[in-house]
């Protein structure tokens, strides 16, 4: 089994536990975000494994021995939050799709509205392909610990969560603490060290 695989299969154990797939393909949703368990339990693997492949080809957010597996779990913590993983958001099916008034997209609701990412992403780009999506959150999770560097170390995404660092506390603590949660329940894989 090779590393991305690997690591994988990991992040899938990682969502199928904050929020296994027959539970939520049972929970009534919008008609365009309907899906069989099994379609969920496919879906969930599809989305793993594209959080494996960006997360292996980008800096960790963590610089620590699991770095990377922590860092993963912050992108499942904060996809369940945002999204709860939903078909229709991840696909951007329909107006109920996108939050903010419509401005938010992908599975990560980053708040692009008719404009682009920092890496040039419309909000299209990023339903249509997943792993925009993840790298483009990534790298504004990143961002937001950067610029909220000074403040309590469970506050770092509350620029991701508001778009400033004096507001959006609560939503970072909360997302923060289910990634320590998640990473915690299963045992990460033995990862690469991280390129410099």
């Amino acid at each position: 089994m090779n590393t991305t695989t690997l690591f994988a299969a990991w992040i899938f154990l990682l969502m199928s536990y904050i929020l296994p797939p027959a539970k939520a393909a049972a929970v009534p949703t919008r008609p365009e975000g309907r899906e069989t368990a099994k379609e969920r339990t496919e879906r969930y693997r599809e989305i793993a494994h594209d959080i494996a492949t960006v997360v292996l080809d980008e800096p960790p957010l963590y610089r620590s021995k699991h770095g990377r597996a922590r860092t993963a779990a912050l992108i499942v913590a904060v996809a369940y939050f945002e999204s709860a993983f939903a078909k229709h958001v991840d696909k951007g099916i329909g107006p109920y799709s996108r939050g903010d008034y419509g401005r938010s997209w992908c599975m990560l609701q980053l708040n692009v509205g008719r404009g682009k990412t920092a890496e040039g992403w419309t909000g299209k780009d990023l339903v249509n392909d997943r792993r925009k999506c993840i790298r483009a959150g990534l790298h504004a999770m990143a961002r937001s610990f950067g610029t909220c560097r000074r403040g309590a170390f469970e506050h770092r995404l509350a620029a991701y969560a508001s778009g400033s660092c004096r507001r959006g506390h609560a939503a970072s603590a909360k997302r923060m603490r289910a990634a320590d949660r998640i990473f915690g329940a299963k045992p990460p894989p033995k990862l690469p060290a991280p390129k410099d």
